[in-house]
């Protein structure tokens, strides 16, 4: 009776309603269906699967007050200890009588550790969250259980403009100024209503109205003694800073909406609060305080049995892993993440799996692997609608493109990203994006619009206080400066990004940084700086497994000794070099190496192998000059 997907998402709920009663949990879940008889198929399968475990009461919302009153008794003097309670509204006219049964019941729930189901018809399923948010944000999940193909055809059908939050916001605020023009005010629902405004503008990156609708939610719940609304209210204007790059106003937001969660016994937004401390400590660069705060998530997360929170902090944790060189750790994490998203339809934090586990191949040098992971990511962001994540996915296509030697793509791709973010207008990413077009102009030694783009960039890093940003940044001004003789510039810049990696504990950065450096000391022929600091990075990425990274520092060590003339020395690094650059299809630093080698057969009087290795570089050199990867990707 059921689909493939519709009977993975039954058993997930099934998972789910099972951990709740195990941990003596509260779980209220909305379910859409079609039909009472679908509903009784449903009511059927949760009675087979949780037979074991609870006994079952209906409640009918749409039959009179007296259900309610009935319900209450039925629950403080007959309800046996594990009851599931089953509850049906025919419409979306009855949604305030459910807001007012779920609200007066929600006590019950948390306190007896109650299992609550809300059955919803389609067009209710789709209005609950507009037209009763306070409902619907008391959710522990949801689901949809109607014919996909129905679903299919009514999503082709939807018209495009306006869109879905102009939508909203046309909504709210009809109904706002309805109550604002009433003589008795329902000061609960204008606040219910200003929320729901400053959600839909933030989706629309209208910040400053965001802002305005938040604060005025804030005020009202506030005066109603509503502290968890307050907290939620809280945490919706720090992601507005956030989206800002405002990152320490967002930051003290946070902090005080986590307080009142904390204060309240709210698990749920004590979680998500420690996960956006979390993201903020990250984008400061501290990564240990980041890690703690993402741990206590994912625990608070599986004590309430979220799976979507979840995956959420596996994401979270493994990047933290993988920033700080715990290569292992982060894939693990990765993987469970993508695994719990797939299982529960989890669209977000599939996507952000999906981004995570394509730089991971990255890094480790798999770039076949890395393109499709994330052009699966570009895939679902676009479906979901999500601008920042497409942002995102395209600068990290960019730079698999670049890594490919197809600078043209990369900056296509980057330029997409930029455009994106300005839109947004979120500081923090577009310093990132500058950055990278900064980057790309520089493989172009196109020195004047790259210094450009990395000004630009490093400008808005210091306003957002972003320390990874600006260590990067840093670093690839320092590189700039260098290619063009500015050596002072470029020394200053180099160790006050190295200082400033070191600081927040980006190892791989550090590397970077450190090969960075080698090349420096080389060009100011000290071979003993230049090698000192080679070996340092060598060192940190075998540590961490990023094989590009080491392929490069043998080229440079290789490099040392083919300028003392110590050329057997220097044939080893070649080879070693070599070796990885073909391994992990590194087409950029294969040519490279092999143009290195020539050089040294060249110098021991071998003219035969070295112009058969100089003639393998430029047939790569061509290959790249004329590569196309049309088939692979659309642009749009």
């Amino acid at each position: 009776m059921f689909s493939f997907h519709q009977q993975r998402r039954l058993e997930e709920l099934t998972k789910l309603l099972k951990r709740t009663f195990v941990r003596q949990m509260p779980c209220f879940l909305i379910l859409g269906i079609e039909s009472a008889s679908q509903r009784e198929a449903l009511t059927a399968y949760f009675q087979t699967e949780l037979k074991d475990l609870v006994s079952f009461h209906a409640i009918v919302l749409d039959s009179g007050s007296e259900t309610f009153l009935d319900t209450l008794v039925y629950t403080q003097t007959q309800a046996p200890e594990k009851t599931l309670h089953l509850s049906f509204v025919s419409g979306i006219e009855d949604a305030p009588k459910a807001l007012e049964h779920a609200n007066l019941y929600r006590n019950l729930i948390e306190t007896y550790h109650l299992s609550f189901i809300l059955w919803v018809d389609k067009t209710t399923y789709k209005e609950l969250p507009f037209k009763a948010p306070d409902l619907f944000s008391f959710r522990t999940d949801t689901a949809l259980f109607i014919d996909e193909a129905a679903i299919q055809a009514e999503i082709e059908n939807q018209p495009s403009d306006p869109s879905e939050a102009e939508q909203e916001i046309l909504y709210y605020e009809n109904l706002l100024k309805q109550q604002v023009q009433k003589k008795e005010r329902d000061s609960n629902l204008i606040a219910l209503l200003h929320a729901g405004l400053g959600i839909s503008y933030g989706k629309i990156s209208n910040y400053a109205q965001a802002l305005r609708h938040y604060q005025k939610a804030f005020k009202l719940f506030r005066q109603l003694g509503d502290r968890r609304q307050e907290a939620i209210m809280l945490g919706g204007m720090g992601s507005i800073y956030r989206q800002q790059g405002k990152l320490k106003q967002a930051q003290q937001f946070y902090l005080q909406a986590l307080k009142i969660h904390r204060d309240i016994h709210n698990l749920l937004g004590e979680a998500d609060q420690l996960g956006n401390l979390g993201l903020i400590c990250r984008d400061f660069g501290k990564y240990e305080t980041a890690l703690n705060y993402y741990l206590q998530a994912q625990a608070l997360f599986k004590r309430i049995g979220s799976v979507e929170g979840e995956a959420i902090s596996y994401n979270n944790i493994g990047v933290v892993y993988l920033n700080q060189g715990q290569i292992e750790q982060a894939l693990s994490c990765f993987q469970q993440a993508l695994k719990l998203s797939l299982d529960a339809n989890l669209t977000l934090s599939q996507t952000q799996a999906l981004s995570n586990l394509g730089f991971y191949y990255k890094t480790q040098g798999n770039l076949d692997t890395a393109l499709q992971y994330y052009l699966d990511a570009l895939e679902q962001d676009r479906k979901n609608g999500d601008l920042g994540g497409q942002a995102l996915t395209l600068n990290n296509l960019s730079a698999i493109y670049q890594d490919r030697g197809d600078i043209k793509r990369a900056l296509e791709y980057a330029f997409q990203a930029l455009k994106i973010q300005e839109i947004m207008g979120d500081l923090a990413h577009i310093a990132v994006t500058l950055g990278n077009i900064g980057s790309l102009f520089q493989s172009q030694k196109k020195t004047s619009e790259a210094i450009l783009y990395f000004q630009q960039a490093l400008e808005k890093a210091y306003k957002v206080g972003d320390l990874n940003t600006l260590a990067r940044l840093e670093n690839n001004l320092g590189s700039v400066y260098q290619e063009n003789h500015f050596v002072q510039q470029a020394q200053d810049a180099f160790n006050a990004s190295l200082k400033r990696y070191r600081k927040i504990q980006h190892v791989l950065g550090e590397a970077t940084v450190l090969n960075n450096l080698g090349l420096l000391f080389r060009d100011l022929n000290r071979p003993e700086l230049a090698e000192k600091n080679y070996l340092q990075a060598l060192t940190i990425n075998r540590q961490i497994g990023h094989q590009q990274g080491i392929s490069g520092n043998l080229n440079n060590l290789g490099l040392i000794y083919l300028d003392q003339n110590e050329f057997e020395k220097a044939k080893t690094y070649f080879l070693d070099a070599l070796n990885i650059c073909r391994e992990h299809h590194f087409l950029n630093g294969e040519a490279a190496v092999l143009e290195n080698l020539g050089q040294v057969y060249q110098a021991i009087g071998e003219e035969k192998q070295s112009q058969a290795y100089c003639k393998q570089a430029q047939e790569i050199q061509a290959y790249l000059t004329g590569i196309d990867f049309e088939n692979l990707v659309k642009v749009e």
